[in-house]
Order: structure tokens, then C-alpha cells, then sequence
């Protein structure tokens, strides 16, 4: 019985690094999603299904054993020639993720700000419908008006990343700016806040 358990045993091995290790069939470098609140099981079915394992219960239970299963993160993940299973699943648990840009140009109205938004396919769209106000409400400063409050530059999001999340972080990183500016400011000037400074 143990000589057949270990036989047994290193079949279910030798199978389980068949699975995990033999490179993807895939002839060209393409992109995968993983969306948000997708449990481990049915990812590995869509990848049985995709092409990418070659037996889903395999990687079910390498992702159970390994811990796996419970830290898998969402995004767009590239899928290059080559790759194994295990190696997109490392991927895919560290989150290592395909990252796209936007960048608000200086000078830019936020109505300017608004209409880039929308342009991006990558970009969750969540504020098209709302106001100036509805959206600086979102952002938790419902009684700024928008203009001068987002900073001019390249930001980075991932894929399905809301639009809303880009403008939270031009907005903090304006506040950031400008409180630096503010600290370091000349003497004598005729402003009393940030806020006269940045008008």
C-alpha cells in the first residue's frame, strides 16, 4: 500500500508539473483580465477554457495548497509567448498588472479634463453623467468649483480603474502642490490662503 500510495503520489505530481509548468499555447503576446471579485475557481475554468491550462482542477488545487487562492488581485495582465501557468498565476498574484496613461494638460479647463476622460477605453466610466458639483462632491469638496484644482500631468490607472479614481488623485496631487508652494511662499505677498494664491 505505501510503495502504491507513492507511486500514486508521484503521478499526481509529474501530472501537476505538466499543468503548471509547460508553456501556454499562445503564437502571439497578448492581454488577459481578471475582474474584480473573480474567485480563484473561475479563473481557472476560464483559462482551461481560454487555452491557458491545460487542467483547471490541477491549478484549483496548486491554488488551494499554495495559499494562491485567497490572494489573487484584479487587472490586465500581459500574456507573453513562453509564459506557464505558473508563471502568469506569480503574475497575477502580485498584481503586477498592465498599467495605461492619461495625461491633463497645463492650461486645460476641467470641462477639457472631462472630455480626455472619456476617451479612454481603458478607463471605467462613472462621472460622465454627473455635474461639476456632483463630482467635486464625490471627491468630498463639495463646495470648490473645479477649475485650477486638477494638476497638469501623466497619470497612470489600470485597466477598469474608474475615472472618478484619475480625478482623485490630479486633485490630491494639486493640494499637494500647491500647500508646498504655499509653505515656501515669499514674504509680504498679498495673499491670506492657498486658495487666493492659486486664483
Amino acid at each position: 500500500l505505501l510503495a502504491v500510495g507513492v507511486v500514486v503520489l508521484l503521478g499526481v505530481a509529474a501530472h501537476l508539473s505538466r499543468v503548471l509548468l509547460s508553456p501556454i499555447d499562445v503564437d502571439t503576446d497578448t492581454t488577459l483580465t481578471v475582474e474584480a471579485g473573480t474567485r480563484f475557481g473561475t479563473m481557472a475554468t476560464r483559462w482551461q477554457q481560454a487555452g491557458y491550462v491545460k487542467d483547471a482542477g490541477i491549478l484549483k488545487l496548486y491554488g488551494r495548497l499554495s495559499g494562491d487562492a485567497a490572494r489573487i488581485k484584479a487587472g490586465e495582465y500581459a500574456l507573453t509567448v513562453g509564459t506557464t501557468p505558473l508563471a502568469l498565476l506569480r503574475t497575477v498574484v502580485r498584481g503586477i498588472s498592465i498599467h495605461h496613461t492619461i495625461t491633463f494638460v497645463e492650461g486645460w479647463t476641467f470641462r477639457q479634463i472631462r472630455q480626455a476622460l472619456t476617451q479612454v477605453p481603458r478607463l471605467r466610466q462613472s462621472v460622465a453623467d454627473l455635474t461639476d458639483a456632483q463630482i467635486m462632491e464625490r471627491l468630498g469638496f463639495p463646495a470648490q468649483h473645479p477649475e485650477g484644482r486638477f494638476f497638469p500631468d501623466t497619470y497612470h490607472f489600470s485597466s477598469g480603474q474608474t475615472d472618478l479614481s484619475v480625478l482623485a488623485n490630479a486633485h490630491s496631487a494639486m493640494r499637494q502642490y500647491l500647500d508646498a508652494a504655499w509653505l515656501h511662499r515669499a514674504p509680504q505677498l498679498p495673499y491670506e490662503s492657498p486658495d487666493e494664491a492659486l486664483i
